[in-house]
């Protein structure tokens, strides 16, 4: 009988092979009657199977796949910087030569003065701090301790002046921040929506499983803060919650490079390599059964070597992110991301090389695969040899 149930469980697949057989009747006959009479049929025989065969509840979470709680308060480290980092950390004395590369002399001489006499204390009390420039008056820039990874951030973006920042979207604002440790620059992204908020921790989530993957952009920590809101006139004045995500620094958005302010001029092999990245960092997504939904040029960043001149490109953004729950919604999912990634790669490809990957999804009678696209793209395309 439990044989027969995990058959009939399989209700998705029962009704794709009677509508499959409905159309070849209706091609064959061409009668109406017979059309409506089987659409009815299967209908009734899908409701039946709801009713008496429901689908039994997903299984609980393997160990490996049980993610880390979101905190109510503090920082949710996902990777140390010190450990994934390429730097190693810095002696005593090169810090402050370190604030002097990208600060005034006497900008980096108050920060390295007061993060020298205040670290002890933090390291004891071993509680996240943020020190804004309003609360200290010597404090040039604002200063954040994680006391999970015993690390420093200096944000390198004054907030009532117009530095430039790494980008800006409808929520999130990305800005420089400083490894006090390494010396490395970071990118931090800042957002209104709280961690109560379904959005924020569907994101966090999804953050969570494609962390460390290919083509997907690295992401550190992830803090949560508070701060009173000053545009509410209240007694109380109410406390406006927000959450960083420090991420690896890229050079700026694809659309920013091609089309914005960030122009620069790209080599046929620089755009291929971005566009082997964004197919790479869809089929890390496709893998982990999710799906971006809002991919476009400028949801994927990129940073040129200044050395080996070699291009690389990370997906972020996964607001807009989505599970597939059924085989139907996979099939739709996965046609509207495919859709997605093409538009995206189409400014890096030439005409024909374009047409090519159009073509290998159009000659199918269901969209292909990621795998299939992506690894016809690296022999077809990517691999090939060039005279």
């Amino acid at each position: 009988m439990n044989a027969i149930k995990t058959a009939f469980n399989y209700q998705t697949t029962a009704i794709t092979a009677a509508l499959f057989t409905t159309g070849i009747v209706a091609y064959r006959y061409a009668s109406l009657a017979k059309i409506m009479a089987a659409s009815a049929a299967i209908a009734v025989v899908g409701g039946l199977l709801k009713h008496y065969f429901p689908t039994p509840p997903p299984p609980p979470p393997t160990p490996a796949e049980t993610l880390t709680p979101y905190p109510d308060y503090g920082t949710l480290v996902l990777c140390d910087l010190a450990i994934a980092s390429s730097k190693p950390r810095l002696r005593p004395a090169e810090h402050l030569k370190a604030l002097e590369t990208h600060l005034s002399k006497e900008d980096a001489q108050k920060v390295h003065a007061y993060i020298e006499a205040q670290l002890p204390a933090w390291r004891a009390d071993r509680r996240a701090v943020m020190i804004h420039p309003d609360e200290e008056p010597n404090l040039p820039r604002t200063v954040q301790y994680v006391p999970e990874t015993d690390s420093v951030f200096v944000l390198l973006n004054r907030k009532k002046m117009k530095d430039p920042v790494l980008g800006q979207g409808v929520s999130k604002r990305a800005t420089q921040a400083l490894c006090y440790a390494t010396g490395e620059l970071l990118a931090r992204s800042v957002t209104d929506i709280s961690r109560q908020h379904p959005i924020g921790q569907e994101e966090l989530q999804y953050i969570q499983r494609l962390n460390g993957k290919p083509g997907i952009i690295q992401t550190f920590a992830i803090h949560s803060y508070s701060r009173p809101s000053k545009y509410l006139k209240l007694k109380q004045p109410a406390q406006k919650w927000k959450t960083a995500y420090v991420q690896e620094k890229m050079d700026s958005s694809l659309s920013d490079c091609l089309y914005g302010k960030n122009f620069q001029r790209l080599t046929r092999q620089q755009k291929l390599d971005i566009a082997h990245d964004i197919l790479l960092g869809v089929k890390s997504m496709h893998a982990a059964n999710i799906f971006h939904r809002d991919l476009h040029m400028g949801n994927v960043l990129i940073a040129i070597d200044p050395n080996t001149q070699q291009a690389k490109a990370r997906i972020t953004d996964f607001g807009l992110n989505k599970k597939a729950r059924t085989v139907f919604g996979h099939l739709h999912l996965r046609k509207a991301d495919i859709a997605e990634m093409l538009m995206t790669v189409e400014p890096l490809l030439s005409i024909n090389e374009h047409n090519l990957l159009r073509q290998r999804c159009t000659n199918r009678w269901l969209t292909p695969s990621i795998d299939d696209l992506y690894t016809f793209f690296c022999q077809r395309i990517y691999l090939r040899p060039r005279f």
